[in-house]
């Protein structure tokens, strides 16, 4: 039994719950479970002073002369009226009731509250930041391949302007001439060490195909670039026949080296004081190059463009 002058905290517990303290005084009564040496026998069974360290959710109550359930006690009072009211006092079938209580849906939930107590936040914290460090490194990736597809993008330009080929017969790592646009690249990396790195990876050739990191070097990507590009000199086009004043189309035909006939469309402007050309681009018309089909080609490019007014 307890002494005058002793607390008996299950009992305080049970006078006023731990939900309603506060988190100074929580954090004190989680670390104190109180494991006295409980004077209890029944028949040939006595209380064993060893069932603390096997059960560490098991606890005891001085003043009740009763075993009770410290987790559940804490986080979860209303779950078991002899493990957290009335007290476990039947050492016969200690055992027994132990394992029952331990599959408890409600004990289980007690325990892995009172064992993660106090450390929830610091999970938070680390998560937190964590999930800020993956941020930051997903922002420097961005940044650096924004950074090389500016370099990137002038290669494109310069091979625009130059009416050069972009890809080469043998793109191969051994190959002496891998084609004008990766020889550019490279070109560029010699001046620039970061560009380098990432234009490499450091990698085998598999990471130049495309593979992992943002390289640029893909037929796929060459493409891409290339048609972003046609975009933009595309609205430019556009922008500047929504200001002219007068205009007029002109289409012609031509045979590449494939002997297919393209049409090639042209829009003159009068811009004042002269007279300037740009270039819509070429349509196959090798199936039919009647003037029915012409004429159907240029109506085409006005539907899909509305401020090319015909």
């Amino acid at each position: 039994m307890a002494s005058a002058n002793e607390i008996d905290i299950i009992s305080e517990l049970q006078k006023k719950p731990f939900s309603v303290r506060q988190s100074g005084e929580q954090n004190i009564l989680v670390k104190q479970r109180p494991i006295p040496n409980l004077q209890a026998t029944t028949g040939n069974r006595s209380f064993q002073e060893s069932w603390y360290s096997k059960k560490d959710w098991l606890c005891c109550s001085s003043e009740k002369n009763a075993l009770f359930c410290w987790p559940c006690l804490l986080f979860c009072p209303g779950s078991s009226s002899s493990w957290t009211q009335t007290g476990f006092k039947n050492m016969k079938n200690f055992l027994s009731d132990c394992k029952k209580h331990e599959k408890a849906k409600s004990h289980m939930g007690a325990y892995k509250t009172w064992k993660t107590y106090g450390f929830q936040p610091r999970i938070d914290c680390l998560m937190s930041q964590t999930r800020r460090e993956e941020i930051q490194r997903h922002n420097e990736e961005v940044r650096q391949n924004r950074e090389m597809l500016k370099t990137i993008t002038e290669a494109v330009l310069y091979l625009s302007r130059q009416e050069l080929a972009f890809r080469g017969h043998d793109e191969s790592s051994s190959s002496m001439n891998r084609g004008n646009y990766r020889e550019l690249l490279e070109s560029f990396a010699k001046m620039d060490s970061v560009f380098e790195r990432r234009l490499h990876g450091r990698l085998a050739e598999t990471h130049l195909a495309g593979g992992g990191r943002f390289t640029g070097v893909s037929p796929d990507i060459q493409n891409d670039l290339i048609d972003c590009l046609d975009k933009i000199i595309e609205d430019e086009i556009l922008k500047e026949i929504y200001c002219c004043t007068f205009l007029s189309i002109q289409v012609d035909e031509a045979t590449d080296v494939s002997t297919k006939e393209q049409l090639s469309v042209i829009v003159r402007m009068d811009k004042g004081e002269s007279v300037i050309e740009r270039q819509l681009g070429f349509v196959d018309v090798s199936c039919d190059r009647t003037a029915t089909a012409i004429s159907s080609v240029v109506k085409g490019l006005r539907d899909s463009r509305p401020l090319l007014l015909l």
